[in-house]
């Protein structure tokens, strides 16, 4: 019976060890689709910067414009 004992605590224990692991899968999972899904918005927000900068720059551009005519007034 202890040979029997024995097969029957090491299947628990390897029935223990595959659920941990499925558990650890699905966290790798859900940590690949937030990091995935930071990523773009983070890929977002960098393109937004941009295009704030460029307008930015646009404004800065037509103020001296507006600067050099004013003083050439």
């Amino acid at each position: 019976m202890q040979f029997s004992d024995g097969a029957a605590s090491q299947l628990t224990a390897a029935d223990e060890a595959a659920a941990v692991v499925q558990q650890m899968s699905a966290s790798i999972q859900e940590v690949s689709a937030t990091t995935n899904e930071v990523a773009n918005q983070s890929a977002q927000a960098a393109s937004r910067a941009n295009e704030g900068n460029k307008a930015v720059n646009r404004a800065v551009e037509q103020m001296a414009r507006i600067e050099q005519t004013v003083g050439q007034s």
